[in-house]
């Protein structure tokens, strides 16, 4: 009899701490974020695309986490052979995803329904260009 009142009462704490960490997740998890860190070591590469005149590249990519495994992809570009601080800083927003280059150098871009929470909603299909870079929404 012992026993069983035991296992209930850790059955019932065990379920109370998940409540209470996925109410906190839900309500408050922003605070969860990963910041990372540009380090050329954790950044594996899983596309790399220049434009047709080679001014410009895209570069698809995720970061090596260690023990948790890998980040999201992310998608980013810049004129070739940027520093990758310069790449880091032109990710396309979240809710896009780069397809390719069209024959005219403009980066295609597609809207995606994203699998992670979006900080920022940015609108860019009323745009043709995004930070300099000729953009259009498939």
């Amino acid at each position: 009899m012992n026993k069983k009142k035991l296992i209930v009462l850790i059955i019932i704490s065990l379920t109370l701490v998940i409540s209470l960490f996925l109410w906190y997740n839900i309500n408050y998890g922003d605070r969860f974020e990963y910041n990372y860190v540009l380090n050329r070591d954790d950044v594996i590469i899983l596309d790399q695309k220049k434009s047709p005149n080679n001014e410009y590249e895209f570069v698809e990519y995720q970061f090596d986490t260690g023990g948790l495994g890998y980040s999201r992809v992310f998608w980013s570009v810049a004129k070739t052979n940027s520093s990758w601080e310069t790449i880091f800083e032109n990710s396309i927003p979240d809710g896009y995803k780069i397809v390719g280059w069209d024959e005219n150098n403009v980066l295609v871009l597609e809207k995606w329904e994203s699998y992670f929470y979006i900080k920022e909603d940015i609108d860019l299909t009323k745009e043709n260009n995004w930070k300099g870079f000729s953009i259009k929404i498939k």
